[in-house]
């Protein structure tokens, strides 16, 4: 087993609230920044950003009634397998949803903060047997 500690800026939102995010590779070695979700299911990536890194081979579309990040209903929803490293540790082929981030950029570009490629859900989390270290401001992961 090997850990990795990984590490984790914290960054205010407004007066009681916080982002936490950390930096991974993916395909190639393209570096992603991203947001820390303990509050959500499944890691997603920002399919702009695939695109324009031209990691999009893998894609796969599905017909499924969903709702985007604007409440909208949409009808097909985009996958993707990524090799994902975190630290040391390696994540082959992770299956993953493609969404479009534009509107969460938005707003961290509005309050001047760097936008994000993704979001680790805690499909990730869990996977990595993740820990979340704000004294220190790390993220630690372990690899199989």
């Amino acid at each position: 087993m090997t850990l990795s500690d990984i590490k984790m800026e914290i960054i205010p939102i407004d007066e009681d609230g916080f982002h936490c995010f950390v930096d991974i590779q993916i395909e190639n070695g393209v570096k992603a920044r991203m947001l820390l979700d303990t509050g959500a299911a499944k890691t997603v990536f920002d399919i702009n950003f695939l695109k324009q890194n031209k990691i999009e081979s893998k894609f796969t579309k599905q017909k499924q009634d969903n709702f985007d990040l604007e409440d909208k209903k949409k009808n097909e929803i985009f996958f993707t397998e990524l090799d994902i490293k975190i630290g040391e540790n390696e994540y082959p082929e992770f299956y993953t949803e493609l969404i479009d981030l534009s509107p969460i950029n938005l707003f961290y570009k509005a309050i001047e903060i760097p936008e994000i490629q993704g979001t680790i859900g805690n499909d990730l989390l869990y996977y990595f047997d993740a820990v979340i270290d704000f004294e220190n401001e790390k993220l630690t992961v372990k690899g199989y």
